[in-house]
């Protein structure tokens, strides 16, 4: 699979149509907390959106809103974040609606075992700013990326439920930790070494077998010779 690029949200929020605390996607192989204060929003008409998030009004204090999207595939292991793509993808995007990319960063939030890698960025537009943060997630039934975004005044709060949003999502995964990889390395060294072994003593035993019929045959000759 080739992984698609952090995707840069910029949508209005709707009115929140029903709370909900957990989220169990049986389907995509995932479960998920939802955080304090988000209420169930129609996904849209993106295909990729499995579940939108919001909480307060834009305009109106404080807001949130945080989507789970799926992309379609595996994530691979160690692959290296693109970052000129991501950035050129998502400023193209921005460009597209009237808005600007001011800042990029990145960031690594922890997921189980692993510490993933987030990519920040903060858009300004229509005398607003609203910051972004997103992260893809490798699970075994296709990778999903997580997104929360708000504005840019609030981004402490923002990065901290994006955070408690990873640590609340429960799947299994198709990568391994660094404890399954030694044991994975240690097994296949194992492995080699019985293989070898076992040709060791394949080849012993065989001599042992022809020095056994040449000890036999010497015997034959000398008592033929007496």
């Amino acid at each position: 699979m080739t992984a698609r690029p952090f995707a840069l949200l910029l949508v209005t929020l709707s009115p929140a149509l029903a709370t909900a605390e957990v989220l169990d996607d049986v389907p995509h192989g995932f479960s998920l907390t939802v955080p304090p204060g988000y209420a169930a929003l129609p996904v849209g008409e993106d295909p990729s959106t499995l579940h939108r998030f919001g909480r307060g009004t834009p305009g109106q204090g404080p807001y949130g809103l945080f989507v789970v999207s799926a992309l379609g595939g595996a994530l691979p292991q160690g692959r290296v974040l693109q970052r000129e793509v991501v950035e050129r993808t998502a400023r193209a995007a921005a460009a597209k609606s009237g808005r600007a990319i001011e800042r990029f960063e990145y960031r690594t939030t922890p997921w189980g075992a692993f510490a993933l890698e987030t990519v920040v960025s903060e858009v300004s537009g229509a005398d607003t700013k609203v910051v972004t943060l997103a992260t893809q997630v490798p699970l075994a039934a296709g990778a999903v990326q997580v997104m929360v975004l708000g504005p840019a005044a609030d981004e402490a709060t923002l990065a901290s439920e994006h955070a408690a949003l990873l640590a609340a999502l429960k799947g299994p995964t198709n990568w391994l930790t660094v404890a399954e990889q030694q044991a994975r390395e240690d097994e296949a060294r194992g492995a080699a070494l019985g293989f070898g072994l076992g040709l060791l003593v394949v080849g012993a035993g065989a001599g042992l077998v022809t020095l056994a019929v040449v000890v036999r045959r010497a015997r034959a000759r000398r008592t033929r010779s007496e």
